[in-house]
Parts: C-alpha cells; structure tokens; sequence
C-alpha cells in the first residue's frame, strides 16, 4: 500500500557511472538492472517503496522520514562500488517530508515539487534533506549519521538545507552490529511517530520546539 497524506519522498540519480555511455549494450543492461534491483532491496528492506523509475531516477516514497534517511544512507553505502572497484556508481539523493496526493500509482503537490529542487541543488555523491526532515530524525539519527547545514544553498521558501554525513566508521568489531542500531532507531522512531494522539499531533509536537520555521511545506 502506498503512503498517503504525509509522505516522506526519497529522490535518488545515478550521475555517474561507467556503463551509463553504453546503456543499451548487455553489460550496460545488466549494470543497469544490477543497481534497480539493491536500490529497490534497500527501500524495501526500509518499508518503503519505489514508485516510478527511469534506470537512471529512482522516485521512493516512505510513511516515516527516519526510515527515508536510513535508506539513502545505505544506497551510498552498498553501491559506492556497486558492480566492481572499476565500475562504480555516483548518486545524488534528496529526502523531504510533507502532504502529498497519491493518483493512479504517482504523486503531485508542492512536496513532490520540493523534492525535485532539492535534488537539483544536490552534488553528486551528496544526499542532502530539508529542515522539516532534520527536525522529526534528529532525536532518533544513529550515532555513526548526522546532518550538516549548507549556509550557501536554500530552497525558494528559504527552508534550510541539510547534508547527510556519515562520521568516521566506527571499529571493524563492530561493524556487524550496525544494521542492529540502525534497526533499533528505527522501532524507537516508529513508536514515537505513532502515539496515539497520532501522526500529525507528533509533528505538531515537534514543531513547536520551532515555531519559526514550518515544519512541513
């Protein structure tokens, strides 16, 4: 089931690789095919959903902004060097939250319009997000992620613009146990977004510990 009224939205364009020139070869194919299917197994795996896709723009759509940043998090993370050390993949990626209308499988409204400027103002290999996204995760982002703000780039609402950093990996030891906190701030997240004051009384709440700035546009 698709996700309705408010819509986490997560853009993603491979901008460069070295099989793009050559697409319509079988090795171009196949590359191609490669990186749909891990993009669409990480949205998955994260309880969203690819809606619409070129080959080259992955359109994502997810019911929790935590679970949106998570996945953009692990595309850059498994296809950095998606088909080989050679052969690697180049994302720009944008993530924001708001009110959206779902039609026959696609979705409009000022959000979507949202999205697609932020991922214009994107640099490859950067995922950046919106302040309305960086207020609901904050309390919730795992240790090894954080935002950055980007004082020299805004969206024509003036809403600020955020990067997704990962720090410094943490100790090879405990690698294995970094999907396990990922996972964990997820269910935390989960549970806070769906009290029973519901949905929009949570993104209230937290709107108001920032009165001046709308938290979803």
């Amino acid at each position: 089931m698709k996700p309705t009224g408010t819509v986490t939205f997560l853009f993603a364009d491979i901008v460069g690789a070295s099989f793009i020139g050559d697409r319509r070869s079988p090795a171009g194919e196949a590359g191609t095919s490669y990186l749909g299917a891990v993009i669409t197994d990480v949205i998955v795996r994260n309880h969203g959903i690819v809606y619409w896709s070129s080959g080259f723009r992955y359109c994502c759509a997810f019911v929790l902004p935590l679970d949106a940043v998570i996945a953009a998090n692990q595309i850059q993370s498994r296809l950095g060097s998606a088909i080989s050390n050679t052969d690697s993949a180049i994302f720009r990626m944008a993530v924001h939250t708001g009110e959206a209308q779902e039609s026959e499988g696609h979705y409009s409204g000022l959000t979507v319009n949202r999205v697609l400027q932020l991922l214009s103002m994107a640099r490859p290999g950067e995922v950046l997000a919106s302040s309305s996204v960086e207020k609901l995760v904050m309390d919730f982002l795992p240790e090894d992620l954080q935002f950055t703000e980007l004082l020299h780039r805004e969206l024509p609402n003036r809403d600020r613009i955020l990067q997704l950093r990962k720090q410094l990996d943490t100790p090879a030891v405990e690698v294995p146990f970094r999907a396990a906190r990922y996972a964990d701030a997820q269910s935390r997240f989960k549970v806070a977004y769906r009290q029973p004051r519901s949905r929009v009384s949570y993104v209230r709440r937290r709107a108001s510990r920032a009165p001046a700035i709308a938290l979803l546009s």
